[in-house]
């Protein structure tokens, strides 16, 4: 099935579920097609990718690249996990 008959069924919304910061250059290009066919676009990421840069740097140029192909702002959400932490245990009571 096409993204466009896909987006149809959907009301077309799309959501990208990233683990760090700069993981989202491997979509941008259909990020930003799916922008400019009026999407609405969320991009979620899930650390703060601060294992060698601090966290601040790193989503400066995640919403600056955001920025670049239109993407709303008010649709970029930072979980801030701790990188290098993403499987969490939970002990039995």
């Amino acid at each position: 099935m096409s993204f466009e008959r896909v987006g149809k069924l959907m009301a077309r919304k799309a959501l990208f579920v990233f683990a760090h910061q700069d993981d989202e250059h491997a979509y941008v290009i259909r990020m930003r097609d799916l922008v400019s066919e009026g999407w609405k676009v969320h991009v979620i990421w899930r650390t703060d990718g601060a294992r060698l840069v601090p966290f601040e740097t790193r989503k400066g140029e995640s919403v600056s690249a955001m920025r670049m192909i239109r993407l709303d702002e008010r649709n970029l959400h930072f979980l801030g996990y701790p990188d290098g932490n993403s499987v969490f245990c939970q002990e039995n009571s």
